[in-house]
């Protein structure tokens, strides 16, 4: 007997969203990102972007390739905790997209386990 697949999917916060990529387009057009409200984060872009412009274009690749890391991670998460493939595919975007935040939702999703799922025994059978 199949077991069922699970459709879970939970949304991060935006406020880590907006973090995340404002310092992965810094490089490309600075002027998108808001700086002034980033804080101590926000003053060592703008001091990256002058003072060491291809350095900055060197941290956004590890970053960008940190992400991919973080989104085939998600993908092993998913097929663990027997998530659907339609709900496995937007984990896998969302975890890229935004990293860490999406991944520590996703650990800490406990599937139910298979006792909960499958159906319940035949009267007079003893199931192990």
């Amino acid at each position: 007997m199949a077991l069922r697949r699970s459709t879970y999917l939970r949304q991060v916060h935006k406020e880590c969203s907006s973090v995340s990529a404002s310092f992965d387009v810094a490089p490309f057009r600075l002027d998108w990102v808001p700086c002034d409200y980033l804080g101590p984060l926000g003053k060592f872009v703008l001091f990256l972007n002058d003072a060491h412009p291809y350095n900055l274009y060197i941290i956004v690749v590890i970053i960008w390739l940190i992400h991919v890391g973080e989104g085939v991670f998600a993908d092993k998460l998913c097929r663990e905790r027997n998530i659907s493939l339609s709900c496995r595919v937007l984990w896998d975007i969302q975890s890229f997209l935004l990293g860490f935040p999406s991944l520590r939702v996703l650990y800490a999703y406990k599937p139910p386990s298979s006792a909960q799922t499958s159906h319940p025994p035949t009267r007079g059978k003893k199931v192990k």
